[in-house]
C-alpha cells in the first residue's frame, strides 16, 4: 500500500521531470508545499482579543469557613482593634494624632460607632486638613456605608463642623432617599450642617422643606429658627416654608388670652408659651399638732 502513494519528496520534483513548470510556483514566491502539512510560524498576533472568560467556580464563590477555631490569645489579638482604636482616639491631642490613630488600624473593619468617635474628636480639635488623604480615607468609607447609619444626621451635623463639602455633597443623595424617616430635629441638623459650610442643593432643601411642612407642630423653637438660619444661608428661597414657620412662631409666642377659660388643651402647640405660663392650682395642707410631736420622736 506505501507503493501504490508518491513520497513527498516525490511530489516536488514530478513536475520537474516531465518538463512543465509547476503552476503553484509561477509569480510568488516557491516553497515546499504538501496539502497534508500545515504551515506554522505565519499568523499575526498584533490584533489577537482574548475572549475566554474563566468561569465562575465553587470556591471562588463560597465564603471561606474554617474548620479550626483560633486560640484565645490569637483571637483577642485579631479583634483588639475594637478597643484600641478608640483609645488611641482618646489619647489623640491633636488632628493628627486622630489620623495616625484610624490609619494604624486601616486594615480592619470598623464599626459604626468608629466612625462617630473619629469624627467627634477632630470637631474637638481645631485646624483640620479635609484635604488631607487621611481624613479622605475615612470619608470615602463614610460615603460608601453611608446606609447602613441610624443616625446619619448626626454624622452630617460633625461633618458641617469640619467643613468637609464633598462628602455631605456625596451625601445629600442618601439623605434625599431617607428624608421621610427623619424627625424634624434632624432634617434641621442636616438643614444646619448644610447652612455652616453653605452648600447649596436645591434638590435637598426642597425635600427637607417637604417634610419640615408636615411636622411643624411637634418641632422645637430653636429647631424652627436652625430651619430658618439655614435656609438664608444656603440662599435657598422657599416662602413657603418661612411663612409657616413665622406662623407657627406667631402662634407660639402670641399674648395669652383674657378669657378665663382658657386652658392647656386650647393651645395648638405643646411649646406655645401660653401653655407654659398656665395657672395652675396647688392645695397645700398645713401641718397638725400631730405631725410637730412626731418630728421630735
Amino acid at each position: 500500500m506505501n507503493d501504490a502513494f508518491p513520497r513527498a519528496d516525490q511530489i516536488f520534483h514530478i513536475w520537474g521531470h516531465i518538463g512543465i513548470d509547476n503552476p503553484f510556483t509561477v509569480g510568488r514566491r516557491s516553497f515546499a508545499y504538501y496539502r497534508f502539512h500545515k504551515r506554522i510560524g505565519k499568523g499575526n498576533w498584533n490584533r489577537y482579543i482574548e475572549r475566554y472568560i474563566k468561569p465562575r467556580s465553587i470556591e471562588n464563590t463560597q465564603r471561606i469557613v474554617f474548620n479550626y477555631h483560633a486560640s484565645y490569645q490569637a483571637a483577642k489579638a485579631s479583634a483588639s482593634y475594637l478597643w484600641e482604636l478608640p483609645k488611641r482616639i482618646a489619647a489623640a491631642t491633636s488632628a493628627n494624632g486622630v489620623l495616625d490613630a484610624w490609619i494604624y488600624f486601616r486594615h480592619k473593619r470598623k464599626k459604626a460607632y468608629h466612625y462617630v468617635l473619629a469624627l467627634r474628636r477632630l470637631c474637638d480639635m481645631k485646624d483640620v486638613d479635609t484635604s488631607d488623604w487621611r481624613f479622605q480615607f475615612i470619608s470615602k468609607n463614610i460615603i460608601k456605608h453611608a446606609k447602613y447609619f441610624i443616625d446619619l444626621p448626626g454624622i452630617c451635623n460633625y461633618l458641617g463642623k469640619l467643613r468637609a463639602i464633598r462628602t455631605l455633597d456625596r451625601l445629600s443623595l442618601v439623605i434625599c432617599e431617607n428624608a421621610e424617616r427623619y424627625t424634624f430635629a434632624q432634617l434641621a441638623t442636616v438643614a444646619n450642617a448644610f447652612g455652616r459650610c453653605r452648600l447649596h442643593s436645591k434638590y435637598l432643601f426642597a425635600q427637607l422643606a417637604r417634610h419640615c411642612n408636615e411636622k411643624l407642630h411637634v418641632a422645637s423653637n430653636k429647631d424652627l429658627i436652625l430651619v430658618a438660619k439655614a435656609y438664608g444661608k444656603c440662599m435657598v428661597y422657599n416662602y413657603g416654608l418661612l411663612g409657616s414657620i413665622s406662623l407657627e412662631m406667631q402662634k407660639r409666642f402670641s399674648p395669652i388670652p383674657s378669657a378665663p377659660t382658657t386652658s392647656m388643651g386650647e393651645a395648638s402647640s405643646r411649646h406655645c408659651i401660653a401653655n407654659l405660663i398656665q395657672p395652675k392650682s396647688v392645695q397645700v395642707q398645713l401641718p397638725t399638732m400631730h405631725d410637730v410631736l412626731g418630728l421630735g420622736n
